[in-house]
Parts: C-alpha cells; sequence; structure tokens
C-alpha cells in the first residue's frame, strides 16, 4: 500500500472494508438460508407425522418472516409455564368469543359483520400468536401449544367448546 498514491489509500481501504462486508453477508445469507431449510424440513416431518397436527404453511411463513430467533430458540421449561398460563387465557377468550359470537345482531352488510366477528376474536388472536413463539417441553406445553395452532386455523371454537 505504500507504493499507491495517497488519494487512491482511502479507496484502496474503503474496497478492502467492502469485501470484508461482503463476505460477512453472504455468511448471514448462508445461515438464513440453511434456517429456512430447516423450517421447512420439520414442517415436511410434522405434516408425514400426522395430518391433523402438521403445521399450517401459513404458520410455517410466519415463522419464517419472524426471523432466526424464532426458529433457533431452545426449548426451556419456563416456556411451557407461560403457554399453559397463556392456553388457560385463550380458553377464556375463547368462552368469551363464543358467547359473543352467539349474541350478535343481524348486520345489515357482510362487511360489517365481518369487521363484528373480526373484533370479537381479536384478543385470542393475540393470544395465540404469543403462544406460536414459545417451544414446549412437556405434554402440557405441547396440548396448550397445539390448541393456540387450532385457534389460527379457526376451529378452537367449534373443537374446544363444543360448538358446531
Amino acid at each position: 500500500m505504500k507504493d499507491l498514491p495517497e488519494d487512491l489509500i482511502h479507496s484502496v481501504r474503503a474496497a478492502q472494508l467492502s469485501g470484508g462486508l461482503c463476505q460477512e453477508i453472504a455468511a448471514a445469507i448462508g445461515r438464513e438460508r440453511a434456517r429456512c431449510r430447516q423450517a421447512v424440513e420439520t414442517w415436511r416431518v410434522g405434516l408425514a407425522a400426522c395430518d391433523d397436527l402438521g403445521r399450517s404453511i401459513e404458520l410455517l411463513l410466519s415463522e419464517i418472516e419472524a426471523g432466526g430467533a424464532t426458529m433457533e430458540q431452545k426449548p426451556a421449561e419456563d416456556n411451557d409455564a407461560v403457554l399453559i398460563a397463556l392456553g388457560r387465557k385463550l380458553h377464556e377468550a375463547a368462552g368469551v368469543a363464543d358467547r359473543q359470537l352467539l349474541a350478535m345482531p343481524d348486520y345489515a352488510g357482510i362487511a360489517e359483520e365481518a369487521a363484528a366477528i373480526e373484533a370479537i376474536l381479536q384478543p385470542g388472536e393475540e393470544i395465540a400468536d404469543r403462544m406460536l413463539y414459545l417451544w414446549p417441553v412437556t405434554f402440557r406445553g405441547v396440548e396448550a401449544r397445539l390448541r393456540a395452532e387450532v385457534w389460527k386455523r379457526g376451529e378452537y371454537i367449534g373443537t374446544y367448546l363444543g360448538g358446531e
């Protein structure tokens, strides 16, 4: 670098830094591709094991979009405690939603009715979303997380409350 003119040294150093940054970016892209491949493989195995319990493609995509923390998170015992507590809240939210849906008035338009239904189901949606970011360790944790997946498929009230 001593042979380079003074005005080019900064350009050469910038190019060297840029090259190092490009290598870091390429490595990060490789890790992200591997993480996404693993997520898809896990999803496929889940579907092959049992069609009913397999996760939806929407859930897979949301996990991939959420970033590495979701897929790389290690299960922890405290996740189960949180899942079980949120599961109770989800069940309570389902009971409230069921009563509110049954008491809904007749709406003049489909858009009004859809907005009212969405507002009724929103608390349960938020709870289920929080549950899906936790990885269970025990059977009770798995069951709680499964209930969140059932909620996201729109089948919770019928399945767990005995409706329809």
